[in-house]
């Protein structure tokens, strides 16, 4: 687990506490899951080994790419409820309904709009209240598990190989293409996508990172991401 430890030691994100590093996940922990069979990869390593061009340690590069993805799985993300500006009624155009068998139905009168934004219980001057937590898969897009473990796997390979790349490339181009391609294995991506793709994933990771932030959760200093209601809500308020 050579990969691993340095990633751990030098690239995973941390939290100071009393002068002492805390992480969300440890390669000791990970280690307990993965020999445990509580973590199943969504590609096994023939695979990978068959289908990765790498001139360092196949098996290694694996097993981190599996850890990476195991951090991001104990992100916590917290949603936000929108703030009465955020929820105003004149920009809003209608509520929707939606029942069990599927069928839904709108309201369009700008009273009935009015009246469910006020019962909401919005905060008030702009601030905001927790609506829930919840873990990745039920708020994460593809953009954001893509760009964050590119970003990841991206920072490793360029401490840990210093080999000459471009001036101030984070990556080379072939490693961008192994990136993308482990990607598409992970089942990250539907398809295999262009290199046009990396910089952008790259750009978003910034934009992700700004937001994030440590909070105890049962005993358990936890990275944590506050997401605005407009960035997980849609522009009709639904019912179920």
């Amino acid at each position: 687990m050579e990969y691993i430890d340095y990633y751990y030691k030098e690239i995973q994100y941390y939290a100071i506490v009393e002068g002492d590093r805390c992480y969300s996940v440890k390669p000791d922990k990970f280690a307990t899951v993965w020999l445990a069979g509580n973590y199943v990869p969504t590609v096994d390593f023939d695979t990978f080994n068959e289908q990765i061009e790498f001139d360092g340690d196949k098996e290694e590069l694996y097993e981190l790419c599996c850890y990476i993805i195991y951090v991001m799985e104990q992100h916590y993300f917290v949603k936000l409820r929108p703030t009465l500006e955020e929820l105003n009624a004149d920009s809003l155009e209608g509520i929707t309904l939606k029942y069990k068998d599927g069928s839904s139905f709108t309201l369009n009168s700008s009273s009935i709009i009015k009246d469910v934004t006020n019962a909401i219980g919005a905060s008030k001057n702009g601030e905001y209240k927790v609506d829930s937590i919840c873990k990745l898969p039920e708020v994460a897009n593809n953009t954001y598990i893509q760009s964050m473990f590119a970003v990841e796997l991206a920072n490793f390979l360029h401490y840990y190989f210093p080999v000459k790349r471009k001036k101030d490339s984070l990556v080379s181009t072939n490693e961008q293409d192994m990136i993308l391609k482990i990607l598409h294995l992970f089942k990250l991506t539907p398809y295999l996508v262009k290199r046009s793709r990396f910089r952008q994933l790259l750009m978003v990771a910034d934009k992700f990172k700004e937001n994030l932030s440590w909070v105890n959760l049962q005993g358990q200093l936890l990275p944590v991401t506050f997401i605005k209601w407009k960035q997980w809500a849609t522009r009709y308020i639904i019912v179920q």
